[in-house]
Protein backbone atom coordinates (compact mmCIF):
# COMPACT_ATOMS: atom_id res chain seq x y z
CA UNK A 1 0.00 0.00 0.00
CA UNK A 2 2.66 2.40 1.04
CA UNK A 3 4.30 1.58 -2.11
CA UNK A 4 0.54 2.40 -4.23
CA UNK A 5 0.24 5.66 -2.58
CA UNK A 6 4.34 7.02 -3.17
CA UNK A 7 3.61 5.63 -7.18
CA UNK A 8 0.66 8.45 -7.25
CA UNK A 9 3.11 11.44 -6.36
CA UNK A 10 4.33 10.58 -9.83
CA UNK A 11 3.20 10.67 -13.56
CA UNK A 12 2.16 7.49 -15.24
CA UNK A 13 4.60 7.54 -18.05
CA UNK A 14 7.85 8.57 -15.36
CA UNK A 15 10.61 5.87 -14.62
CA UNK A 16 9.63 6.17 -11.27
CA UNK A 17 6.22 5.24 -11.39
CA UNK A 18 6.50 2.22 -13.46
CA UNK A 19 9.88 0.43 -10.70
CA UNK A 20 7.10 1.52 -8.16
CA UNK A 21 4.66 -0.29 -9.60
CA UNK A 22 6.78 -3.07 -10.69
CA UNK A 23 8.36 -3.28 -7.13
CA UNK A 24 4.56 -3.07 -5.51
CA UNK A 25 4.03 -6.10 -8.12
CA UNK A 26 7.10 -8.01 -7.21
CA UNK A 27 5.68 -7.38 -3.14
CA UNK A 28 2.79 -8.78 -3.43
CA UNK A 29 3.86 -11.86 -5.09
CA UNK A 30 6.46 -12.55 -2.42
CA UNK A 31 3.93 -12.43 0.01
CA UNK A 32 1.37 -14.26 -1.59
CA UNK A 33 4.16 -17.15 -2.27
CA UNK A 34 5.09 -16.88 2.01
CA UNK A 35 1.47 -17.35 3.03
CA UNK A 36 1.34 -20.06 0.53
CA UNK A 37 4.52 -22.00 2.00
CA UNK A 38 3.16 -21.11 5.32
CA UNK A 39 0.14 -22.89 4.67
CA UNK A 40 1.63 -25.89 3.11
CA UNK A 41 4.34 -26.53 6.31
CA UNK A 42 1.29 -25.89 8.52
CA UNK A 43 -0.93 -28.29 7.21
CA UNK A 44 2.09 -30.82 6.94
CA UNK A 45 2.46 -30.71 10.09
CA UNK A 46 -0.84 -31.46 11.05
CA UNK A 47 -0.89 -34.51 9.09
CA UNK A 48 2.49 -35.77 10.76
CA UNK A 49 0.61 -35.14 14.41
CA UNK A 50 -2.73 -36.79 13.12
CA UNK A 51 -1.44 -39.91 11.59
CA UNK A 52 2.26 -40.56 13.51
CA UNK A 53 3.38 -44.03 13.39
CA UNK A 54 6.31 -45.63 11.86
CA UNK A 55 5.00 -45.49 8.16
CA UNK A 56 4.72 -41.22 8.67
CA UNK A 57 7.88 -41.36 11.10
CA UNK A 58 10.02 -43.24 8.33
CA UNK A 59 8.80 -40.52 5.71
CA UNK A 60 9.25 -37.11 7.73
CA UNK A 61 11.96 -34.57 5.73
CA UNK A 62 12.05 -31.11 6.60
CA UNK A 63 11.30 -29.91 3.11
CA UNK A 64 8.53 -32.32 2.64
CA UNK A 65 5.39 -31.08 2.31
CA UNK A 66 2.35 -32.83 1.60
CA UNK A 67 -0.11 -32.29 -1.21
CA UNK A 68 -2.83 -34.63 -1.06
CA UNK A 69 -3.71 -38.26 0.97
CA UNK A 70 -6.67 -40.94 0.82
CA UNK A 71 -7.51 -41.80 4.08
CA UNK A 72 -11.18 -40.61 3.27
CA UNK A 73 -11.22 -43.34 0.43
CA UNK A 74 -10.71 -41.49 -2.40
CA UNK A 75 -7.98 -43.08 -4.38
CA UNK A 76 -7.67 -46.98 -4.23
CA UNK A 77 -5.71 -49.76 -6.04
CA UNK A 78 -7.57 -51.81 -8.83
CA UNK A 79 -7.54 -55.11 -8.08
CA UNK A 80 -6.55 -55.08 -4.67
CA UNK A 81 -7.97 -57.28 -2.06
CA UNK A 82 -10.92 -56.96 -0.08
CA UNK A 83 -9.20 -56.87 3.38
CA UNK A 84 -5.95 -54.94 1.67
CA UNK A 85 -5.21 -51.83 3.19
CA UNK A 86 -3.88 -49.24 0.52
CA UNK A 87 -3.14 -45.59 1.50
CA UNK A 88 -1.68 -43.16 -1.24
CA UNK A 89 -0.08 -39.98 0.01
CA UNK A 90 0.88 -37.37 -2.33
CA UNK A 91 3.97 -34.72 -1.35
CA UNK A 92 5.75 -32.30 -3.23
CA UNK A 93 8.45 -34.91 -4.50
CA UNK A 94 7.10 -38.56 -4.06
CA UNK A 95 3.47 -40.78 -4.30
CA UNK A 96 3.87 -42.61 -1.20
CA UNK A 97 1.81 -46.08 -1.81
CA UNK A 98 1.13 -47.68 2.36
CA UNK A 99 0.04 -50.76 3.05
CA UNK A 100 -0.01 -51.73 6.50
CA UNK A 101 3.76 -51.28 8.28
CA UNK A 102 5.11 -51.03 4.56
CA UNK A 103 5.48 -48.72 2.47
CA UNK A 104 6.98 -47.78 -1.33
CA UNK A 105 8.17 -44.50 -2.29
CA UNK A 106 7.67 -43.13 -6.20
CA UNK A 107 9.92 -40.04 -6.90
CA UNK A 108 7.94 -37.64 -8.74
CA UNK A 109 11.04 -37.02 -11.06
CA UNK A 110 10.63 -40.51 -12.77
CA UNK A 111 6.82 -40.85 -12.32
CA UNK A 112 3.95 -40.44 -15.22
CA UNK A 113 0.18 -40.68 -15.03
CA UNK A 114 -2.75 -40.66 -17.48
CA UNK A 115 -6.51 -40.75 -17.27
CA UNK A 116 -7.87 -44.25 -18.44
CA UNK A 117 -10.88 -43.11 -20.30
CA UNK A 118 -12.14 -46.75 -21.50
CA UNK A 119 -12.16 -48.11 -17.48
CA UNK A 120 -14.56 -44.71 -17.51
CA UNK A 121 -16.98 -45.35 -20.44
CA UNK A 122 -17.23 -49.05 -20.01
CA UNK A 123 -17.97 -49.64 -15.80
CA UNK A 124 -17.87 -46.16 -14.44
CA UNK A 125 -14.57 -46.53 -12.77
CA UNK A 126 -12.47 -43.76 -12.77
CA UNK A 127 -8.82 -44.65 -13.06
CA UNK A 128 -5.14 -43.76 -13.50
CA UNK A 129 -2.46 -45.11 -14.68
CA UNK A 130 0.79 -44.34 -12.89
CA UNK A 131 3.84 -45.78 -14.28
CA UNK A 132 7.04 -46.08 -13.33
CA UNK A 133 10.88 -47.18 -13.98
CA UNK A 134 9.61 -51.02 -12.72
CA UNK A 135 6.29 -51.13 -12.85
CA UNK A 136 2.66 -49.99 -13.47
CA UNK A 137 -0.74 -49.70 -12.21
CA UNK A 138 -3.92 -48.37 -11.74
CA UNK A 139 -5.69 -46.39 -9.02
CA UNK A 140 -9.18 -45.66 -9.04
CA UNK A 141 -10.67 -42.56 -7.58
CA UNK A 142 -14.14 -42.38 -6.29
CA UNK A 143 -15.79 -40.09 -8.16
CA UNK A 144 -14.83 -38.16 -11.53
CA UNK A 145 -14.37 -34.93 -9.06
CA UNK A 146 -11.89 -37.04 -7.27
CA UNK A 147 -10.00 -38.29 -10.68
CA UNK A 148 -9.30 -34.94 -11.83
CA UNK A 149 -8.53 -33.64 -8.50
CA UNK A 150 -6.16 -36.05 -8.06
CA UNK A 151 -4.97 -35.96 -11.97
CA UNK A 152 -4.46 -32.06 -11.30
CA UNK A 153 -2.81 -32.66 -7.85
CA UNK A 154 -0.01 -35.15 -9.41
CA UNK A 155 0.62 -33.43 -12.47
CA UNK A 156 1.30 -30.19 -10.78
CA UNK A 157 3.58 -31.95 -8.49
CA UNK A 158 5.27 -33.58 -11.09
CA UNK A 159 5.72 -30.32 -13.25
CA UNK A 160 6.86 -28.25 -9.90
CA UNK A 161 9.88 -31.11 -9.39
CA UNK A 162 11.00 -31.06 -13.13
CA UNK A 163 10.51 -27.22 -13.75
CA UNK A 164 11.03 -25.73 -9.99
CA UNK A 165 7.97 -23.69 -10.76
CA UNK A 166 5.10 -24.95 -8.51
CA UNK A 167 2.14 -23.00 -10.12
CA UNK A 168 2.31 -23.86 -13.69
CA UNK A 169 -0.41 -25.48 -15.66
CA UNK A 170 0.12 -29.17 -14.62
CA UNK A 171 1.45 -30.87 -18.20
CA UNK A 172 4.61 -32.50 -17.19
CA UNK A 173 7.01 -33.39 -19.95
CA UNK A 174 6.36 -36.64 -21.50
CA UNK A 175 9.98 -37.07 -22.28
CA UNK A 176 12.48 -35.68 -19.65
CA UNK A 177 15.81 -35.92 -18.16
CA UNK A 178 16.18 -37.38 -14.53
CA UNK A 179 18.13 -40.01 -12.13
CA UNK A 180 16.95 -43.19 -10.71
CA UNK A 181 18.45 -46.44 -9.33
CA UNK A 182 16.79 -49.65 -10.36
CA UNK A 183 15.96 -52.22 -7.66
CA UNK A 184 13.38 -54.72 -9.43
CA UNK A 185 14.73 -55.45 -12.94
CA UNK A 186 17.17 -58.58 -13.37
CA UNK A 187 19.21 -57.15 -16.05
CA UNK A 188 19.79 -53.63 -14.32
CA UNK A 189 19.25 -54.36 -10.60
CA UNK A 190 21.21 -51.77 -8.43
CA UNK A 191 22.18 -50.03 -11.82
CA UNK A 192 21.93 -45.96 -11.81
CA UNK A 193 20.77 -44.54 -14.68
CA UNK A 194 21.15 -40.72 -15.56
CA UNK A 195 19.61 -39.28 -19.13
CA UNK A 196 16.54 -39.42 -21.22
CA UNK A 197 13.27 -40.75 -20.51
CA UNK A 198 10.30 -41.51 -22.27
CA UNK A 199 7.32 -42.75 -20.26
CA UNK A 200 9.20 -44.89 -17.83
CA UNK A 201 11.80 -46.01 -19.97
CA UNK A 202 15.24 -44.58 -20.68
CA UNK A 203 14.72 -43.09 -24.15
CA UNK A 204 17.48 -40.56 -25.94
CA UNK A 205 20.98 -40.11 -24.35
CA UNK A 206 22.00 -41.68 -21.12
CA UNK A 207 24.68 -42.73 -19.06
CA UNK A 208 23.82 -46.44 -17.01
CA UNK A 209 26.32 -47.60 -14.57
CA UNK A 210 26.38 -51.03 -13.13
CA UNK A 211 27.52 -51.94 -9.49
CA UNK A 212 30.54 -54.38 -10.62
CA UNK A 213 32.05 -51.37 -12.86
CA UNK A 214 30.35 -51.92 -16.08
CA UNK A 215 28.98 -48.26 -17.51
CA UNK A 216 27.05 -47.02 -20.89
CA UNK A 217 27.16 -43.97 -22.18
CA UNK A 218 25.32 -43.61 -25.29
CA UNK A 219 21.39 -43.86 -26.76
CA UNK A 220 18.78 -45.49 -25.34
CA UNK A 221 15.49 -46.92 -27.24
CA UNK A 222 12.68 -47.72 -25.06
CA UNK A 223 14.86 -49.05 -22.25
CA UNK A 224 17.75 -50.39 -23.92
CA UNK A 225 20.97 -49.90 -25.87
CA UNK A 226 19.88 -48.90 -29.30
CA UNK A 227 22.52 -46.46 -31.64
CA UNK A 228 25.69 -45.24 -31.01
CA UNK A 229 27.04 -46.15 -27.38
CA UNK A 230 30.56 -46.54 -25.47
CA UNK A 231 30.38 -49.35 -22.75
CA UNK A 232 33.20 -50.11 -20.84
CA UNK A 233 33.21 -53.90 -19.19
CA UNK A 234 35.92 -54.53 -16.17
CA UNK A 235 37.81 -58.39 -16.71
CA UNK A 236 38.64 -59.01 -13.24
CA UNK A 237 40.22 -61.69 -14.35
CA UNK A 238 43.26 -59.22 -15.85
CA UNK A 239 42.17 -56.65 -13.85
CA UNK A 240 41.37 -54.25 -16.73
CA UNK A 241 38.81 -53.40 -18.98
CA UNK A 242 37.15 -54.32 -22.02
CA UNK A 243 35.45 -51.24 -24.03
CA UNK A 244 33.22 -51.36 -27.14
CA UNK A 245 32.45 -48.35 -29.25
CA UNK A 246 29.78 -48.81 -31.89
CA UNK A 247 26.30 -49.51 -32.69
CA UNK A 248 23.96 -51.43 -30.82
CA UNK A 249 20.33 -52.55 -31.07
CA UNK A 250 17.71 -53.61 -28.77
CA UNK A 251 20.48 -54.29 -25.95
CA UNK A 252 22.95 -55.73 -27.79
CA UNK A 253 26.04 -54.98 -29.78
CA UNK A 254 24.88 -55.10 -33.42
CA UNK A 255 26.41 -53.03 -36.31
CA UNK A 256 29.77 -51.50 -36.95
CA UNK A 257 32.25 -50.88 -33.86
CA UNK A 258 35.07 -51.44 -32.29
CA UNK A 259 36.13 -53.67 -29.52
CA UNK A 260 39.06 -53.12 -27.33
CA UNK A 261 39.68 -56.37 -25.47
CA UNK A 262 41.60 -55.81 -22.14
CA UNK A 263 44.04 -58.76 -23.71
CA UNK A 264 45.18 -56.03 -25.69
CA UNK A 265 43.67 -57.08 -29.27
CA UNK A 266 41.47 -55.11 -30.85
CA UNK A 267 38.87 -55.96 -33.52
CA UNK A 268 37.12 -53.54 -35.85
CA UNK A 269 34.40 -54.15 -37.69
CA UNK A 270 30.59 -55.94 -37.77
CA UNK A 271 28.68 -57.32 -34.92
CA UNK A 272 25.60 -59.24 -34.70
CA UNK A 273 23.55 -59.29 -31.41
CA UNK A 274 26.63 -59.20 -29.22
CA UNK A 275 29.05 -61.55 -31.38
CA UNK A 276 31.61 -61.03 -34.32
CA UNK A 277 29.73 -61.63 -37.73
CA UNK A 278 30.60 -60.59 -41.37
CA UNK A 279 33.85 -58.38 -42.20
CA UNK A 280 36.36 -57.31 -40.04
CA UNK A 281 39.56 -57.28 -38.62
CA UNK A 282 41.36 -58.47 -35.76
CA UNK A 283 44.63 -57.03 -34.52
CA UNK A 284 46.67 -58.90 -31.96
CA UNK A 285 49.84 -57.68 -30.00
CA UNK A 286 51.81 -54.35 -30.98
CA UNK A 287 53.44 -53.42 -34.00
CA UNK A 288 57.31 -53.83 -31.96
CA UNK A 289 55.89 -56.97 -30.25
CA UNK A 290 57.20 -60.44 -30.90
CA UNK A 291 53.91 -62.29 -31.56
CA UNK A 292 51.74 -58.97 -33.91
CA UNK A 293 49.36 -60.22 -36.29
CA UNK A 294 46.83 -58.74 -37.96
CA UNK A 295 43.61 -60.92 -39.61
CA UNK A 296 41.32 -59.30 -41.87
CA UNK A 297 38.50 -61.24 -43.25
CA UNK A 298 34.94 -62.84 -42.51
CA UNK A 299 33.43 -63.73 -39.42
CA UNK A 300 30.33 -65.88 -38.24
CA UNK A 301 29.08 -66.32 -34.73
CA UNK A 302 32.44 -64.89 -33.53
CA UNK A 303 34.84 -67.12 -35.69
CA UNK A 304 36.99 -66.57 -38.58
CA UNK A 305 35.08 -68.11 -41.27
CA UNK A 306 35.54 -68.47 -44.97
CA UNK A 307 38.11 -66.06 -47.17
CA UNK A 308 40.71 -63.82 -45.22
CA UNK A 309 44.04 -62.29 -45.02
CA UNK A 310 46.42 -62.98 -42.00
CA UNK A 311 49.18 -61.19 -41.79
CA UNK A 312 52.09 -61.65 -39.33
CA UNK A 313 53.64 -57.52 -39.00
CA UNK A 314 57.20 -59.27 -37.52
CA UNK A 315 57.70 -61.44 -40.48
CA UNK A 316 56.05 -59.64 -43.45
CA UNK A 317 54.18 -62.83 -44.55
CA UNK A 318 51.18 -63.16 -46.08
CA UNK A 319 48.67 -66.10 -45.55
CA UNK A 320 45.09 -66.90 -46.80
CA UNK A 321 42.47 -68.50 -44.15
Amino acid sequence: RLLLKLATCFDVSTVEYQRLQEGCSRYEALSRSLRRKRKEAETTNQFWRTYSGKTTDALRQPLRRLVEESSNKSLTLQNAGRFSVNWFILFNDALIHAQFSSHHVYFLATLWVEPITDITASSNLYGIKVTTPEESFTLLASSPQEKAKWLRAINQAVEAVLTGEGNGPGVPAVSRTASYIFCKDLRLKDASYSGRWLSGKPHGKGTMKWPDGRKFTGTFKQGLEDGYGDCIMPNKLLNKTDRYQGHWRDGKMHGFGTYKYATGQVYEGSFHENVRQGHGMLSSGKLIGSSSSVFVGQWLQDKKMGYGVLDDITRYSTALD
